[in-house]
């Protein structure tokens, strides 16, 4: 649904194209396209692929495999987040966010947030299920910080990045 931003009336409609089956997540990149900077969606599916979008339509540019390092499907990409230059995706059902380099494919990093789930659990309503997945990135580039949450969290975590 497209809404204004000031109003927040609903102002449009838009579909996704047959290629994707679910909207699993969704964010931006700028990309420089013969000198001129444009605009591209990213949508996952919960399957390893990356579908680059056009944003006014939605329709399917491109489609990118995520491997890892041995050049497995990384599959269950889920909420995603663009950071530095790279596609951050939590893996969903996992403790695990990969940082993907989208010219390659390659999930360079998968980083291990089991840490952080266990400290998030000490405030859950009820025991461990699935609903209490990590499942939340997001970017502040003015604090260089990650916030990180999960589905039905009481909390939000802010996280330092370092190299």
């Amino acid at each position: 649904m497209i809404y204004d931003p000031v109003t927040l009336q609903r102002t449009g409609l838009l579909k996704l194209p047959n290629q994707i089956s679910e909207g699993w997540g969704i964010t931006k990149q700028f990309v420089e396209v013969d000198g001129e900077t444009q605009q591209q969606v990213l949508i996952t599916d919960g399957s390893a692929n990356v579908y680059v979008c056009d944003p006014k339509t939605l329709a399917v540019k491109n489609t990118i495999k995520i491997t890892d390092s041995n050049n497995k499907p990384v599959r269950n990409l889920n909420e995603l987040e663009m950071v530095k230059g790279k596609l951050w995706a939590n893996v969903y059902l996992s403790n695990t966010i990969a940082i993907i380099n989208l010219q390659t494919g390659k999930a360079e990093r998968m980083l291990d947030f089991t840490g952080l789930v266990d400290v998030a659990s000490n405030n859950f309503w009820q025991p461990w299920t699935r609903e209490y997945c990590l499942n939340g990135i997001a970017y502040n580039q003015t604090s260089d910080r990650l916030i990180v949450t999960g589905k039905k969290w009481t909390k939000l975590f802010e996280i330092r990045l370092n190299e």
